[in-house]
């Protein structure tokens, strides 16, 4: 039995900094209990948009405490009612529904596995163990117990797991763990966490730290390391080494100091970070270390092992890109200043004029720290490098960077140099690191699946200043204009005035308006030969017509046809100026459309009828429907409503949460896109991993997401501001200053277009097999795409790109 034991939440260290929360000392007797829980904003508005809870239940939230009681793991939950909130029991509720409390416990430091367990109010309960995220053994079972009392002012849950079904029956002074504790509900005021994992509780990478015995044992265990680390790589004669030993001296006396206080205790962790620092300094025996990253991460630690970048090594498609992580730590107490380029042959006497005639195909971005809504740091915004070579990197601290490598026009082969990292100080000298790119024989040229963004950039904010916006999705592979007609002023005389009989005007319509966008996006780099267009009414009601309205009421046939007409005046505008055929034009009527095909008047009703009716004037019309139906609508209503919609409809873009299995039956013939609604705390394997499960489902590789520009605000740094309306949406993919016409990239986007190349990959192999089958490697190219897409982690994704790299290649060569 360990007599105490202390939980404090995850501190992550980034650079020579430390991010820390409020920690807590858990011991057996007397429970100490947590601080309270983060009490999360609640969904308002349309999908995706927030706004701040109740004070009441931030008064009201949550507590926790935890301790070991033998070979048993103990957990209590403390969850006061608000006053005038009704505590509803529903026997009916499973246990993760209604309301509940979860425990999360990761047995070891690393955040995989994990034990998830389930506690309703009214007793049920479950468990699992998670091997990744989203990954749950099937074969495990768990033995643990629970019970709540309820008492007038709220109600506690008593969870005791056996340390056994942990792993962690031989717990020693010091061990670290991983966990984190949540209630939900109503009486909650929705979520609510004590880690700062955000809406999404399967974050184990965030999870808090659970340390046993005591914080002064712990920090004891870390000191020793860097002890032993200081008598390896230390010279006990340098001036160095004694400024290093006195300061872990001084950091010894401290600790025993410390009386485990949480506040002391992340001082003290921090001072560790610094000695560690100073190590490797002493280690590396040079003031800047250039050394290779996981970009998508956000933890740019050094950590014990760190080597420097000796070699890069590339692969890359013909015609295709792929990205690289690397940082620049500077150790010294001097400000860094330098250039980074890659060179055929360096010649430190014409650094301008003599790089390798290939070196604007890399395109090198700073990747900047953010502090998003749960006051974690998030290297998420991505500024492109003055010249695109200079890097600064402050005194003592990291400058994390991504590289981008575009193979456009490439021939297969090897591309070899230096990537040379030179210093505007004599202080620092130059690296020269082996730089070798090699192009496959694996053509991705004539894969390139439709790529749409929903931005404000083809309507809203269609001037002279989006030219930087649409040149940057156009860099991306953007080729499809989405129009979107809600309460936008400049379209609005492209739709013609109508007579008494119902009949339109074609002199009365402006194509002025429509004619800037397609002529700003071309301006910009969107491919004329397969440019596309995607006309979204949004609401029956943005349709308007001028003049004499009430001889086509919305939604009456009258209505259809002068739709009907007004589209084909536009078509043939479009074809004559521009080449677009109708081929290439898609309608929505009715954006996110739901309800019930069955009741009028729901969105979903009039988007049919206005498709029925259109369809039955031209069928040449494309029409399209994207849908909020599968997220929360019933399944059997679901499958109702698609089977009618399949019969006018030519793709249907779902939001990607929850698509049935039936959905490929009944769209089969039909193209099948997907969405999803993001924001910035969301992980860019997610962004990445969206053409993965789109391959594995057979659907096709549009898979745009909500939204580009769209923050809080309108400022996509600072996210606790809101709406006037106290609303909360931090959609945006990108940083946008509609004022200044500029625009910052972002690590989700870079991850999305980097999923885009692996779809152009995975067509690719299909395309192959086409050409000429075989079943062995078809069941390979089908293995890879499901192992990867059914990870939880970029790390997944990875090495499913390069089984696809190998794959095609002996497509390529056979």
């Amino acid at each position: 039995m360990i007599s105490a034991k202390h939980l404090l939440p995850l501190v992550l260290v980034t650079g020579t900094l430390l991010h820390a929360v409020p920690n807590l000392e858990v011991n057996s007797a007397p429970d100490r209990w947590s601080a309270p829980f983060e009490v999360l904003d609640q969904p308002k508005g349309v999908y995706g948009e927030y706004r701040r809870t109740a004070e009441i239940y931030h008064r009201g939230a949550a507590q926790a405490a935890v301790r070991f009681d033998q070979d048993m793991l103990e957990v209590k939950f403390r969850c006061p009612v608000p006053l005038g909130v009704k505590l509803n029991i529903d026997d009916a509720s499973p246990a993760g529904k209604g309301e509940y409390v979860e425990f999360f416990f990761s047995p070891s430091p690393e955040p995989i596995p994990y034990f998830h367990y389930t506690v309703n109010v009214n007793g049920k309960k479950k468990a699992q163990k998670l091997t990744a995220v989203g990954v749950n053994d099937p074969k495990w079972r768990s033995r643990f117990t629970a019970k709540v009392k309820h008492a007038p002012a709220g109600y506690e849950v008593l969870i005791r797991i056996p340390c056994g079904e942990l792993g962690v029956s031989a717990t020693k002074p010091g061990a670290l763990f991983r966990s984190n504790f949540t209630r939900c509900g109503d009486t909650a005021g929705g979520l609510s966490t004590w880690a700062p994992v955000g809406r999404n509780f399967h974050s184990p990478t965030l999870f808090g730290k659970l340390i046993s015995g005591s914080f002064q044992i712990f920090l004891e265990q870390r000191l020793r390391d860097v002890e032993k680390r200081l008598a390896a790589v230390g010279n006990p004669d340098t001036k160095q080494y004694r400024a290093v030993k006195r300061q872990a001296m001084r950091l010894h006396d401290a600790i025993q100091e410390c009386n485990s206080d949480p506040e002391v205790f992340a001082d003290l962790e921090n001072s560790l970070a610094q000695l560690n620092f100073e190590l490797a300094r002493m280690e590396y025996g040079r003031d800047l270390l250039v050394w290779r990253t996981d970009p998508w991460n956000n933890d740019f630690s050094l950590r014990n092992g760190t080597k420097g970048l000796e070699k890069i090594s590339i692969t890359v498609p013909a015609n295709g890109q792929t990205y690289f992580g690397f940082a620049l730590t500077n150790f010294s107490d001097l400000p860094y200043l330098g250039r980074i380029k890659w060179f055929s042959k360096y010649n430190p006497h014409s650094f301008d004029g003599s790089g390798s005639p290939h070196a604007d195909r890399l395109k090198l971005f700073e990747m900047l720290e953010l502090c998003n809504l749960n006051r974690l740091p998030i290297f998420d915004p991505l500024a492109p490098l003055p010249l695109n070579s200079v890097v600064r990197t402050p005194a003592r601290s990291t400058t994390p960077l991504l590289m981008r490598i575009d193979a456009t026009g490439w021939k297969p082969g090897i591309y070899s140099g230096e990537l040379a990292v030179k210093s505007s100080r004599p202080e620092f000298p130059t690296s020269l690191i082996p730089l070798e790119i090699r192009v496959s024989p694996v053509d991705v040229s004539a894969c390139t699946p439709d790529v749409v963004y929903y931005s404000y950039a083809f309507h809203r904010w269609n001037s002279d200043k989006n030219h930087e916006l649409l040149k940057l999705y156009a860099e991306h592979g953007a080729n499809t204009l989405l129009i979107q007609f809600s309460s936008v002023n400049q379209l609005r005389n492209v739709w013609p005035e109508i007579n008494a009989a119902g009949q339109i005007n074609p002199e009365t319509i402006d194509m002025k308006p429509f004619d800037s966008i397609i002529d700003r996006a071309l301006a910009a780099g969107f491919p004329h030969e397969r440019l596309k267009l995607m006309l979204d009414f949004v609401r029956l009601k943005y349709i308007r017509f001028r003049g004499n309205k009430t001889a086509v009421s919305e939604g009456s046939d009258a209505f259809a046809k002068a739709v009907a007409d007004t589209l084909h005046i536009w078509f043939k505008h479009w074809k004559a100026k521009y080449g677009i055929t109708a081929d290439r034009i898609l309608i929505q009527s009715v954006d996110e459309a739901d309800g019930d095909v069955d009741i009028p008047g729901t969105p979903i009703a009039q988007s049919l009828h206005l498709a029925r009716k259109l369809k039955e004037i031209d069928p040449s019309f494309r029409l399209m429907q994207n849908s909020l139906m599968l997220y929360r609508t019933p399944k059997d209503t679901v499958l109702k409503n698609m089977r009618v919609q399949a019969e006018y409809f030519d793709v249907f873009c779902p939001l990607r949460w929850n698509v049935p299995r039936e959905t490929q039956d009944i769209w089969r013939g039909k193209e099948l896109w997907s969405y999803l609604v993001l924001n910035n705390n969301t992980p860019p394997y997610i962004y990445r991993r969206m053409f993965w499960l789109n391959f594995r489902d057979g659907m096709n590789g549009v898979c745009p997401f909500w939204h580009m520009e769209e923050h809080a605000g309108g400022d996509g740094f600072e996210f606790f501001t809101g709406w006037a309306n106290g609303i909360r949406s931090n959609y945006g993919g990108v940083y946008a200053d509609i004022t200044h016409g500029a625009i910052l990239t972002s690590r989700r986007l870079e991850a999305h277009n980097l999923g885009r190349e692996d779809y152009r990959l995975m067509d690719f192999c299909r395309r192959k097999l086409a050409e000429r089958p075989d079943g062995k490697m078809s069941l390979e190219l089908k293995q890879i795409v499901s192992e990867a897409a059914s990870g939880g982690a970029m790390s997944a994704l990875d090495a499913g790109r390069v089984k696809l790299e190998q794959l095609a290649e002996r497509l390529a060569t056979r």
